[in-house]
């Protein structure tokens, strides 16, 4: 079974990720993938696994996904372009029993303006979605995101729970620029990408938007060597957990 799509170049999201470079969050793409397949198995599809993206993919490249029935309740899945490999995993219509990571709040109780790291970041514009740093230390990193109504990933008006993945990709990378500056190191990164899902599971279908000025992102790093780095993370709002997961980002710092 299959079925292809498309992430137009116009998506609000691709102008500021990244500059002069438009890639596919990996946000955006799976939560195109989901709708997609949750439209062709008649079901809602709330959690990923085993998720790895294995190649970028740009603004307008016709992405062909074939996908079978791993179990009552799960689908596994191939996105191809051209026929290369872009992503595969499997997604599910349950959450599972595990419980949302305990993260401590980090040694540093200071807030740190987002902006400036986001000048050794490649992300300008709305997709800038981190307001401020409230607590980080080596191993933990806490976050309060801009308002949730400015976010560019936004589909008809809605701002899916897969959206989580965005905000917590670039609260890793804040913390990796952060622990780079604390050891003596320029803290630049000229890229950084998800390139593995552990786990990712959506406790609601949509993150709230009304009446919120910001969600908390927390994370902590599990294991990490050059280049690449796995976090646990949640998203959370009014101290209720919405998303949570198991990510693995790769980084590539920036050449002077």
């Amino acid at each position: 079974m299959s079925f292809d799509f498309i992430i137009p170049a116009e998506h609000p999201a691709l102008a500021g990720h990244f500059p002069e470079k438009p890639i596919v969050p990996g946000a955006l793409f799976l939560d195109t993938l989901s709708r997609a397949l949750g439209q062709h198995v008649g079901r809602h599809l709330c959690s990923a696994k085993q998720l790895r993206f294995t190649a970028p993919l740009l603004p307008m490249q016709e992405v062909s996904v074939e996908y079978t029935e791993k179990t009552a309740s799960d689908y596994r899945f191939t996105a191809h372009v051209d026929g290369q490999p872009v992503a595969k995993g499997v997604l599910s219509t349950v959450t599972g029993s595990r419980s949302p990571p305990l993260i401590d709040r980090g040694e540093h109780a200071v807030t740190t303006n987002a902006n400036a790291l986001y000048d050794r970041l490649p992300h300008e514009g709305d997709i800038c979605l981190l307001d401020s740093i409230t607590d980080y230390d080596s191993q933990n990193i806490y976050c309060l995101t801009k308002k949730p109504t400015t976010c560019p990933l936004q589909h008809e008006a809605n701002l899916s729970a897969w959206v989580a993945l965005e905000y917590a990709a670039q609260a890793l990378a804040c913390h990796g620029i952060l622990n780079a500056a604390n050891s003596g190191e320029s803290g630049s990164i000229s890229s950084a990408w998800i390139i593995g899902v552990k786990y990712l599971h959506c406790l609601k279908d949509f993150l709230p938007q009304d009446n919120l000025e910001a969600y908390t992102i927390a994370a902590r790093i599990i294991a990490h060597q050059p280049g690449i780095a796995s976090y646990e993370f949640s998203l959370s709002a009014n101290n209720t957990c919405l998303v949570f997961g198991q990510l693995n980002v790769a980084f590539e710092k920036r050449s002077h």
